[in-house]
């Protein structure tokens, strides 16, 4: 082997620019170090691994290889294929097995320093052998006594040894992708757990100890070496000891079930004194992971300690903070404050001391400018939790309790009303500002008496400013250039709002009191004052200075308002009205929702042009309707009545940017708000007059160029987002028959619009309409036994999807808009056909026997469109195959099997589509595409099965597949394929239509399964042998239930063995392999390669 010729390939695998070097470097190392797992295994490496050693012989190549080469890169590529080939791992004897774990370690141990990258590398395979072989040799389980030589080795190989140690640590706990046995893999955790896992954790605080010890800083090398013993500590009192998989993506910790046989290292009072020094010798952000194995050292469950023991722990955790808090210069990075409540506190002695240094703490680092906002937000989290369990814990405790938290709630709006709210606003990410809002909440509510007293007084003395100026403004007694006072005031106030939102949102009904209750409609009466303010404010133009974000904020405020006192949950009547009743005269949820709906009335008006606040406007419009019983009390306003009878008027319809989800979600509402009343179908009319003009304008223009004017399509992109946003709401058969008895009527204009322009964007938007149309949500579309509606609704589906089609069809474009101009268009066609298939509301047999040649038509679009797309682009883009397949298996369940004119061409189109679809890790797609190969079987099956006593025609697909013979083995192969090597997302899918497919190809499984023992490596003949045969085990050659469910459980067992055994199989290589050749351009073809 000539290891620059290695070297140079590794790198070029890794580093290259060039893909071709990148695979002809792939190319090399492959031949050079097989695998025995894949298909690039050739038949001669096969044979031959038996004498010349298989899988570990090409170990003992990169074991050689490593020992020579200093490349990164080739140590990387090696290591990495030394964890590849442990897939072999139950073909190895126990030799083998130790001369690959005392590789590694000696490896480590004469070859550092490396670069991080093989460090990751080296302890992920340490870990993986280990774990595999943790039953099998007693060496596999000294974990100490190995490592405790690189410790007491030189530095570098003491903090690779710490590297490598925290990584498999922490790696134990996951799962693997080699060892897929759940069961021996929990019971190899727990055998390390209770053997291993405690002496690590000694052996780090001693290391950290000695350290350490008499040092009162640390030079760079000791302070990295500390930082990953830091880890390593983490990594131990973080472990998963009872198997629970607690969730990583939160940083609450949790109860730490640290075992009872850990209790004398832990209440050690050297242990705490330990990592407290690390932390004050620490620089930041490294001073942090000290502060992290606190954090979790607090969390221990409760029973591990005595009462005595518990708080005597904790009381030296409260008197290590306290010297801290007293010198918080090492709070200054925002890192340290990830630390969170200390439970049961309150019990200890000295707890009065530390609260009030922490509160101290709290409230200084509050007042700071130079505390980081994302920082404060770990500090209102530590008070939210001490609220919810110091203050339950210990009752007598709670008036203090109430007066810090009501110190900090001051000293927390002071600064934030004191200081640049732009400038705040702009630092703090969206998420943080969210944390800090609901934590907030938490604290007012804790005290809402007190804190809301000093929520109301900024409010009033920032709304004296505000109207002072307003005042003057008006009266030009200050220049117009001072407005910008305003827009700061203004800011403040979204702000403060904000919070009242966020308040008054989080009230729990069951939790909260008549006084909470009352509070909230106090604070309700103050942000209504303001926006009562600030709408004179608008009138005052030109002088007004829009602010939106001061728009949003009291939108905000209603829809959390809506969600703790409007709606169907919320039905008794609330002391909340009490004070709007004394101020404004609003005594009930109708009174209020009134108000309500005049803010919306408004802001349609105003801000038109704003599509964010015209967005969240319309919904908490949305929100007000989509309740039962709100939804009919809104019906009874007057406001109501208003936007019913003007919902055509507001400027905002007339604005492009709001044509998208704007006019959908204002629609739904309006239709919800018109179906509310059951004397609607008065007012329907007259609620559709402004559109019934516009269609009739639109059915007098008679020429194709007429319908392609600017201000002609913006007419059709309004009219039919409107209705499409107005039909999604119809859920009931009455108020669906009425819409359809009125736009029926109007389907020329319809045909005639996307005929004119479909090649404009807008015909999406009335097929979309047509799509929805067509949708039996609900079953609004089981029209009655005398009515003929169904069949007229699908004759115009055929007639508009037959014209666009066509067109599209002849549509140039470059590949680049392709998706936009074609593809977008006929996923919404398949759609169409979808939900009209799909509906059952149309008697197909019907039109056959009458000779309608609509559903003819509209199958022969289907397959004009379908064999458009080439199939690579159907199968790689998402919307295109997720409309694709699930149009084909509800296609596939009646119309294909009796379609009189399926063709070749499209059949052989789906097969291949199919093919590939079983192969997607899409799991909706894999399913639809079993599906279809399921029924396929399944109807050629029953058809064998008639012509045995019968003469007649054979059926269309049972002439296909004598046409191409090779049709069945080609599915059978890649359906294997996938069962065999790959993942399955679901068992139940893929073996339907593989027991169909081994019926009817029973000598083509057999030869498939014989060429597949073959392929492997001569240890794993017997028993892949043995496995095949199982899988058909008790199967006989019928499709009934009991036979697929019997194959089912045989196919899982196969899996489960698989997994289990580990069995690492080679498939057959692509050039000895059946497949069919499809192409769009000679549907004939049908090649055997």
């Amino acid at each position: 082997m000539d290891s620059y010729q290695i070297d140079n390939a590794c790198m070029n695998i890794y580093t290259s620019l060039d893909q071709n070097k990148r695979n002809e470097a792939e190319k090399y190392l492959k031949i050079l170090f097989p695998t025995y797992n894949d298909s690039s295994t050739s038949a001669n490496e096969l044979n031959d691994s038996s004498s010349n050693g298989g899988p570990f012989e090409t170990i003992q190549k990169c074991h050689t290889v490593l020992e020579q080469t200093k490349s990164a890169y080739t140590q990387l590529y090696l290591i990495n294929l030394l964890q590849e080939l442990t897939i072999h791992w139950q073909i190895f004897n126990v030799d083998q097995k130790t001369i690959m774990r005392n590789f590694i370690l000696m490896y480590l141990g004469t070859h550092c320093p490396f670069e991080q990258f093989v460090i990751n590398s080296i302890s992920k395979y340490f870990t993986l052998i280990t774990k595999l072989g943790w039953f099998d040799s007693d060496e596999f389980r000294e974990i100490v006594n190995d490592f405790s030589k690189f410790i007491e080795s030189s530095p570098v190989l003491r903090l690779s040894g710490f590297q490598v140690l925290a990584f498999f640590v922490t790696d134990m706990n996951l799962p693997s992708q080699i060892l897929k046995n759940i069961s021996r893999n929990r019971k190899t955790v727990v055998n390390f757990r209770d053997s291993q896992l405690h002496q690590i954790f000694r052996l780090s605080l001693s290391t950290l100890l000695n350290l350490i010890q008499g040092k009162n800083m640390l030079d760079i090398d000791d302070q990295k070496l500390a930082e990953v013993i830091l880890d390593l500590i983490k990594a131990c009192l973080t472990f998963d000891f009872i198997g629970t998989n607690v969730d990583e993506s939160t940083e609450d910790i949790g109860s730490v079930q640290i075992p009872v046989a850990w209790r004398p290292t832990l209440s050690d009072p050297l242990t705490l004194r330990t990592i407290f020094h690390t932390f004050k010798l620490l620089n930041p952000p490294k001073s942090a992971k000290a502060f992290e194995c606190i954090s979790v050292l607090v969390a221990t469950r409760r029973t591990l300690f005595s009462e005595e023991e518990r708080a005597k722990f904790i009381k030296s955790i409260m008197q290590e903070l306290i010297k801290i808090l007293h010198s918080p210069q090492a709070f200054n990075d925002q890192s340290n404050y990830h630390v969170y409540q200390l439970s049961d506190i309150c019990k200890i002695d000295i707890y009065q001391e530390f609260i009030n240094i922490v509160t101290d703490f709290t409230i200084k680092s509050l007042q700071s400018l130079q505390t980081s906002l994302n920082s404060i937000q770990y500090l209102l989290v530590f008070w939210s939790k001490m609220v919810t369990t110091v203050g339950q814990s210990k009752p007598q405790e709670d008036e203090d309790l109430h007066e810090m938290t009501s110190q900090i709630i001051q000293a927390f709006l002071n600064a934030r009303i004191e200081n640049n709210i732009e400038e705040i606003e702009e630092n703090l990410d969206r998420d943080a500002n969210i944390t800090i809002l609901e934590n907030l909440s938490n604290l007012i509510r804790f005290s809402y008496k007190n804190n809301s007293i000093f929520l109301i007084k900024y409010i009033e003395m920032l709304a004296i400013d505000y109207r002072d100026i307003i005042d003057r403004i008006i009266s030009n007694s200050i220049p117009i250039q001072v407005q910008e006072s305003i827009k700061k005031i203004e800011d403040k106030f979204v702000w403060l709002i904000n919070v009242c939102a966020m308040v008054v949102g989080s009230r729990i009904p069951y939790q909260s009191s008549d006084e909470d209750d009352i509070i909230d409609g106090e604070i309700c009466c103050k942000v209504m004052q303001l926006l009562n303010l600030n709408q004179m404010w608008m009138t005052q133009k030109p002088m007004f200075i829009p602010n939106n974000k001061l728009e949003m904020s009291f939108i905000n405020f209603f829809s959390n308002f809506r969600k703790s006192y409007i709606g169907d949950t919320n039905q008794r009547t609330s002391k909340v009205f009490q004070p709007l009743s004394e101020m404004f005269s609003i005594n009930d949820q109708y009174l209020l929702m009134d108000y309500i709906f005049q803010k919306i009335i408004t802001n349609l008006k105003c801000w038109a042009r704003d599509k964010t606040i015209i967005s969240e406007t319309l919904d908490l419009f949305n929100d007000l309707t989509s309740g039962y019983s709100s939804v009919r009390i809104i019906r009874k306003l007057d406001t109501a009545k208003y936007i019913l009878a003007n919902h055509y008027n507001f400027q905002f319809l007339e604005i492009p940017e709001n044509f998208k989800k704007n006019r959908l979600t204002y629609y739904s509402s309006l239709s919800r708000l018109l179906f509310a009343d059951d004397t609607y179908e008065t007012e329907f009319n007259e609620f559709f007059k402004n559109h019934d003009i516009k269609l009739k304008e639109l059915e007098k223009l008679n020429d194709i160029e007429s319908f392609r004017q600017e201000n002609v399509r913006c007419i059709i992109e309004g009219i039919f987002r409107d209705l499409r946003g107005f039909t999604m709401a119809c859920t009931q058969k009455r108020n669906f028959w009425l819409f359809f008895d009125w736009i029926y009527p109007y389907h020329d204009v319809i045909l005639k619009a996307i005929e004119s322009n479909y090649d404009h964007p807008v015909s999406i938007t009335v097929l979309r309409f047509l799509s929805e149309l067509a949708y039996n949500r609900s079953s609004r579309l089981n029209f009655e036994i005398t009515s003929a509606n169904g069949i007229l609704l699908f004759r115009e589906i055929s007639k508009i999807i037959g014209t666009y089609g066509n067109l599209i069809l002849t549509r140039i474009t470059t590949e680049d808009r392709k998706y936009t101009d074609i593809y977008k268009g006929i996923i919404v066609c398949f759609n169409i056909l979808e939900n009209a298939f799909k509906g059952r509301y149309i008697s197909f047999g019907v039109m056959k026997l009458y000779g309608d040649k609509a559903l003819t038509e509209a199958i022969n679009t289907y397959y004009k469109l379908m064999l458009y797309v080439p199939l690579s682009d159907m199968i790689n883009i998402p919307k295109l195959s997720k409309a694709h397949f699930s149009l084909l298996e509800t296609f596939s369940n009646e119309q294909m099997m009796d379609a009189d004119n399926f063709n070749s061409e499209a059949f052989l189109y789906i097969i291949k589509s199919c093919a590939e679809g079983i192969k997607l890790f899409n799991s909706s797609i894999s399913t639809e595409a079993c599906a279809v190969i399921n029924q396929i079987c399944t109807t050629v099956f029953k058809e064998n099965e008639k012509s045995i006593n019968s003469n007649s025609k054979p059926h269309i697909i049972v002439e296909f597949l004598n046409q191409y013979p090779q049709t069945l083995s080609f599915l059978l192969h890649n359906l294997l394929d996938v069962v065999i090597f790959e993942d399955c997302p679901n068992n139940w899918s893929y073996s339907r239509p593989l027991l169909g497919l081994i019926i009817l190809a029973k000598d083509e499984f057999i030869s498939y399964s014989n060429k597949l023992i073959q392929c492997q490596i001569p240890e794993r003949k017997e028993d892949f042998s043995q496995q095949m045969a199982k899988l058909m085990e008790n199967v006989e050659d019928n499709l009934s239930n009991k036979n697929r469910d019997t194959f089912t459980q045989n196919l899982v067992v196969f899996r489960r063995e698989m997994n289990n055994n580990m069995v690492a199989l080679v498939n057959i290589n692509d050039n000895n392999n059946s497949y069919i050749n499809v192409t769009n351009d000679d549907s004939s073809m049908m090649t055997v390669l």
